[in-house]
């Protein structure tokens, strides 16, 4: 089969997850793996509920912490905490049983 050559813009999350594509199917592109999902997508006649999440290939060790000493350290700067932000509170849920039996109980009491 003949391949054409496109120039194709994607955001960077997705060039990500097309590289963790390739290396976990075994395929020798992105554009081999972009090409098999377009195929699959196309004459499957269905498309997916929700979408597939892989973070294979997506982290590189460090060469000089190969042990992750210090991954602790560097994962909180990235994420600083806020003790000022409250978390929110969880509404408590009345059950429609519940206000459907007191509602039958009263119309019974009151004729």
């Amino acid at each position: 089969m003949n391949k054409q050559a496109i120039s194709v813009t994607l955001d960077p999350t997705n060039l990500v997850w097309l590289r963790a594509r390739t290396i976990a199917s075994g395929c020798r592109s992105v554009s081999e793996v972009l090409d098999r999902l377009i195929s699959d997508a196309r004459t499957s006649g269905k498309e997916r509920q929700h979408p597939i999440r892989s973070v294979v290939g997506t982290l590189q060790i460090a060469d000089s912490d190969p042990g992750l000493t210090t991954a602790d350290a560097a994962l909180r700067a990235l994420f600083p905490s806020d003790s000022s932000r409250q978390k929110p509170i969880a509404k408590k849920r009345t059950h429609s049983k519940r206000r459907g039996a007191s509602l039958a109980s009263r119309k019974q009491k009151h004729g």
